[in-house]
């Protein structure tokens, strides 16, 4: 189920799954206005809890690898609206940071789906 969320199996008219974060990265690259906006806040930590129950998951059911990428995902994100919440948001400098922790979290989560996808083939 997991594997299907991530490569966009729900159905959404927004960027869905692993395509939310190019989605949201580039709204933070091209956008102050919008970066700043609360819409980005909600977003970050709204999705960033949510990665939290991934994380818990895993963890709950020995699946160490998974775990340790989804706390790094988890910690990127909640790192990511931290910044938002505390910091200038229209500045070039957050929005760089902010999208250095997306990337980073998109890099850990597209390598999740390749464990989770061996796991089931």
């Amino acid at each position: 189920m997991a594997v299907n969320h991530l490569k966009g199996g729900k159905w959404c008219e927004n960027a869905k799954g692993l395509e939310a974060y190019p989605a949201l990265i580039k709204v933070l690259n091209e956008n102050p206005d919008i970066s700043a906006s609360w819409n980005a806040e909600y977003f970050l930590g709204t999705y960033g809890a949510l990665k939290e129950y991934a994380w818990k998951y895993f963890e709950k059911n020995g699946k160490t690898e998974l775990a340790e990428l989804y706390k790094a995902v988890f910690n990127a994100w909640m790192e990511a609206f931290r910044i938002k919440s505390n910091e200038d948001a229209s500045s070039s400098e957050v929005r760089a940071k902010n999208v250095s922790l997306l990337q980073s979290a998109y890099n850990s989560e597209k390598e999740a789906v390749k464990i989770m996808e061996s796991l089931i083939s």
